[in-house]
């Protein structure tokens, strides 16, 4: 952890024209999903035309050509994140519409927007804030490509917070510290101490605006993935929502395998544990509040209180 007057430093290139358009871009059609008026016009959109998506990972595409060029980062790159998004754009239109069971093409999908952030084959596309415009731009077009081409009910993109619901996730949030810290000091994978001055102004500041990129770069596009691709379509295929969370928080927790973390991996069976727990709260969650914010809102917490309190340095 660092302080606010650190992360505008870093945070400062944001400005600059490469990177403006994309976040520019990349919010408008990332919140605007999240908007009725933008969602009805996705889908009367697509419904008449559904290969026009393919306009949306082009501009993507675009956008990360003119970042390529400008920054003299090779080509490659360029085409490795262009194919990143125009494959599983072309998976779903190639899709059976009219069946909501998980078919090749979902899994195709799902496993060409996730494996290439779980193995950091494409992290180079981008020379800085990498992994918040790669998984803005593949949360967009997953969410967009299932609801309004694939015709996948059920995602819960829907804006509605209830305090009944705030609640509840505080609930399972206890529930997860009280489940994953022990368990995660047994596997001495966990270890307590501040990393931050909580009485400093600034330092609040600071996290709050590290729990904002927690939710977009992470909890959001996670839960977008595992909870409303995934566990949905396992539930529509074998009608139960226990097998659904259960095996898509097993997925979750595997796609951590390969990561370094507490001087374990890969690969790293504690931090897949201690995942699939909070996984499994995380998909109840979803289920409960029928809403995939709350789950990223969650997931986003549970990150910076790990960094927080219990990161092993």
């Amino acid at each position: 952890m660092g302080s606010l007057n650190e992360f505008l430093q870093i945070a400062r290139p944001i400005l600059e024209i490469d990177y403006f358009i994309m976040l520019v871009f990349s919010l408008f059609i990332f919140v605007g999903l999240f908007n009725e008026k933008m969602r009805l016009f996705w889908e009367k959109t697509l419904n008449k035309n559904p290969e026009k998506i393919l306009l949306l990972t082009f501009t993507f595409s675009a956008i990360n050509l003119f970042h390529v060029l400008m920054r003299d980062i090779p080509l490659q790159n360029w085409l490795a994140y262009t194919l990143f998004l125009l494959i599983p754009t072309v998976c779903l239109l190639l899709a059976n519409k009219k069946s909501q069971k998980i078919q090749i093409t979902d899994v195709i999908v799902i496993l060409f927007l996730w494996l290439p952030f779980d193995l950091r084959i494409i992290q180079e596309s981008w020379f800085k804030f990498n992994y918040l415009f790669l998984s803005v731009s593949a949360a967009s077009v997953a969410i967009i490509g299932f609801s309004f081409v694939r015709n996948l009910k059920g995602l819960k993109i829907n804006t509605e917070i209830k305090l009944k619901d705030i609640l509840f996730s505080l609930k399972v949030l206890l529930v997860l510290i009280i489940t994953i810290v022990p368990i995660g000091f047994i596997l001495n994978f966990l270890e307590f101490g501040f990393k931050i001055n909580l009485l400093n102004v600034n330092n609040i500041l600071y996290l709050f605006v590290i729990l904002v990129l927690y939710f977009l770069q992470t909890g959001l596009p996670e839960e977008i993935l595992f909870r409303g691709l995934l566990q949905n379509l396992l539930f529509k295929t074998w009608n139960s929502n226990w097998k659904a969370v259960i095996v898509a928080s097993v997925m979750f927790g595997s796609a951590h395998l390969d990561n370094i973390a507490s001087g374990y991996g890969p690969p790293n069976w504690p931090y897949a544990i201690l995942a699939t727990i909070a996984g499994i709260g995380y998909g109840i969650t979803y289920l409960k509040t029928k809403s995939i914010i709350i789950p990223g809102m969650l997931h986003a917490c549970v990150d910076l209180l790990w960094g927080l309190f219990f990161v092993k340095v």
